[in-house]
């Protein structure tokens, strides 16, 4: 009984949620393992804590708020609701709803305060979170308002019987971080534009959603979480041993790269008309390149990083034309930066494909790489050509855009394409981030050409029609008996 007394003293039991599934789910930790005395924030933060932990003596918790102290004396269970309210708030989305699915009590508390539940965390875990509401409200009626111009939206979340409104998303113009430094070491400020945004003038669209839509921004919120997941492979396919998980600063960069290529993705990749018939170029008045304006160079190479992993996917899963086992094994260890190029730049059949594929948003891309065994070549087309008629009309058209935002910059020339030696979406500890962050600075704020550039006309119609891979041709590969055939194939395709 004193033996008891002693092991009881040096432990408390608390019931906490268990935040992802695990094998050891419901089993109690032993006392012979090795003592630790971790944080109580660690251990909601741990994925594989079970439902009955026991706590040893002496935590610290000096840095907890006064709320999440009294979990080491007391089962959540037995807790006030403000109590477990802010416990929710260090926990994921997939880890509120197991713990709402624990009892009748934390169900009844999750479905009474579902909004102030989850917002904060999409805040926190799917920053910035603005730009995704951007996509998640954008509609078909944008562009026919807007014209030639494009201005963020301001959305408001209306809480259900209440007339209470929290604002999600500023929306409108933002303003950027500072000056522009001149040639003199002087600060320009009051940087006038070539022509005027007209959005400028316009009444700023207000969008307001409610509770009924956080099921809808939820599946957003997956696919993006599928991408964070699936970006490290495809951004080291060339090079497996550096593969990583990204941290922090990376991440919300990649997810800011990946909203504005969703956002770009619905509005000109999709169903919808072509602002131009043609291809975007330098200085001409066109609503694809103010959109791209509105990116600092940091940004636009972080949407370059990102859309060479996405020419990966495609390139290596996704397309039905491709045979990787025809690339020799020297031309596979080619880097990141040639492979890119050459899947921009090639004119062959095969880069046709994979451009015109590239169209896809990130949400059905991402579908068929989940479901790759599922779409053999004849359903992958029927199936896109059902939800797209128009697959074919044109190629991706986001490359082009940022090359010519560049080329107005003056940096095309000097340009470091994302590549295991240059920035991008990864960070590097060294000189190169402190370049990256130099780059990040001189986006426009509403979207329209500085000075001293002013706009010109184009009467160009370059517009490179797209291809699905349709036909016997398309993946008539040649046999290992023809040497020259598949050697001029695996460098079409590498």
């Amino acid at each position: 009984m004193a033996a008891t007394k002693t092991t009881h003293s040096h432990t408390q039991t608390a019931l906490v949620a268990s935040t992802f599934s695990s094998p050891n789910d419901g089993v109690v930790e032993k006392r012979h393992q090795p003592k630790k005395s971790p944080t109580l924030h660690e251990l909601f933060a741990n994925p594989r804590h079970s439902y009955l932990v026991k706590l040893p003596t002496g935590i610290p918790t000096n840095d907890l708020s006064p709320a999440i102290k009294m979990v080491a004396s007391a089962s959540l269970e037995d807790l006030p609701t403000e109590v477990r309210l802010d416990i929710c708030h260090y926990l994921d989305v997939e880890s509120v709803f197991k713990l709402a699915q624990v009892n009748r009590s934390f169900n009844m508390m999750f479905k009474s305060n579902r909004a102030g539940i989850l917002l904060p965390i999409l805040q926190r875990d799917f920053s910035p979170l603005d730009e995704l509401l951007q996509v998640f409200t954008a509609s078909d009626e944008d562009l026919e308002t807007r014209g030639l111009t494009y201005q963020p939206r301001r959305v408001i979340f209306q809480r259900s019987k209440t007339r209470a409104r929290t604002i999600l998303a500023p929306g409108g113009f933002r303003q950027p971080d500072k000056g522009e430094t001149a040639s003199g070491g002087f600060t320009r400020i009051g940087k006038k534009s070539a022509k005027p945004n007209v959005a400028q003038t316009l009444p700023m669209q207000t969008v307001v959603v409610d509770e009924e839509d956080l099921d809808s921004l939820l599946q957003y919120c997956l696919v993006v979480r599928q991408w964070e997941e699936l970006f490290p492979h495809l951004r080291w396919i060339k090079d497996p041993a550096s593969c990583r998980f990204l941290d922090d600063h990376e991440r919300h960069a990649f997810r800011r790269a990946l909203y504005r290529w969703w956002l770009y993705a619905f509005y000109f990749h999709g169903e919808l008309p072509r602002p131009r018939d043609a291809q975007p170029t330098a200085f001409v008045d066109d609503i694809r390149m103010c959109q791209m304006r509105m990116c600092s160079t940091a940004e636009l190479l972080e949407l370059l990083d990102l859309l060479a992993a996405v020419f990966h996917l495609v390139q290596h899963y996704i397309c039905p034309t491709l045979e990787q086992n025809l690339a020799d094994e020297d031309d596979y260890s080619s880097s990141q930066a040639t492979d890119a190029e050459v899947c921009w730049n090639d004119q062959s059949r095969l880069g046709r494909i994979i451009r015109t594929y590239t169209k896809l948003d990130p949400k059905e891309l991402v579908h068929y790489f989940e479901s790759i065994y599922s779409y053999p070549k004849k359903r992958l087309i029927s199936d896109i050509r059902l939800n797209h008629p128009c697959f074919t009309n044109d190629q991706e058209s986001m490359q082009a855009a940022i090359r010519s935002v560049l080329e107005e910059r003056s940096w095309l020339e000097q340009l470091p394409i994302p590549t295991d030696a240059a920035g991008g979406i990864i960070r590097f500890d060294d000189e190169r981030d402190e370049e990256m962050d130099r780059l990040g600075h001189d986006c426009s704020v509403d979207g329209s050409l500085p000075e001293p550039a002013s706009y010109v006309r184009s009467f160009s119609t370059f517009n490179p029609r797209g291809d699905d891979g349709s036909g016997n041709d398309a993946w008539s590969y040649p046999s290992r008996s023809e040497p020259g055939n598949r050697l001029a194939l695996a460098e079409a395709v590498h």
